[in-house]
């Protein structure tokens, strides 16, 4: 189980390009929780995005982090089958 951290994004489709990048930004709230929001990153300019505008289709390369592992959705690589 993975949660999406990162999008980097290429705006230009020719050989040079100019990217960008899409990231969750977690904070403690305080109350043993987390606020988490989108910032989009451009150059030196950096904003709040809507989490609906995070993935486009100019999206060039995704980064997750693995959530907590569980018994329930974890894998015992030492009795895997070999292949």
């Amino acid at each position: 189980m993975c949660a999406l951290r990162v999008v980097l994004s290429r705006l230009t489709r020719t050989t040079a390009g100019h990217y960008t990048a899409c990231c969750l930004s977690e904070v403690d709230d305080g109350q043993g929780g987390t606020t988490s929001r989108w910032l989009y990153c451009n150059d030196d300019h950096v904003s709040e995005i809507s989490s609906q505008h995070v993935v486009s289709d100019l999206a060039y390369c995704l980064f997750y982090k693995r959530r907590h592992v569980s018994p329930h959705n974890a894998v015992n690589l030492s009795t895997a089958p070999a292949k």
